[in-house]
């Protein structure tokens, strides 16, 4: 797999929050309005379930450091140096400096790219 499939992992992951709120709205929408073009919903409220299941399946993939960094980075968008300051915090001498939370990040990505891969998935670019 190439760094192409890396970017698209990240791109869905930094999606999700987006995703998810999309989802919500397009159900609240779905349900309140029976004059819309349920066929257009439908299908868009379908892509959006995949997307955020996919994610959340990822994340299952991952140990509890290397999910808390994808988390906090890259779906909460949290800066390195809090992200650093926090993980410090939770886990006190046991916390990590930035390198190491950019290593988790790194070998996340890269766990879930394997993962994909046994999972015979097929990303863009490959």
């Amino acid at each position: 797999m190439s760094n192409d499939s890396i970017t698209f992992i990240q791109q869905e992951i930094r999606q999700y929050k987006k995703n998810c709120v999309a989802q919500r709205q397009l159900e609240i929408q779905f349900f309140q309005d029976s004059s819309l073009e349920k066929t257009a919903l439908t299908q868009r409220l379908f892509e959006l379930k995949v997307r955020t299941q996919r994610v959340r399946s990822w994340m299952l993939v991952l140990n509890e450091d290397e999910e808390f960094v994808i988390r906090r980075h890259l779906i909460d968008e949290v800066s390195w140096p809090r992200l650093e300051a926090e993980h410090i915090e939770k886990w006190k001498e046991y916390g990590k400096n930035r390198r190491t939370l950019m290593r988790y990040q790194k070998n996340a990505l890269m766990k879930i790219q394997r993962f994909i891969r046994e999972e015979n998935a097929i990303l863009p670019g490959d």
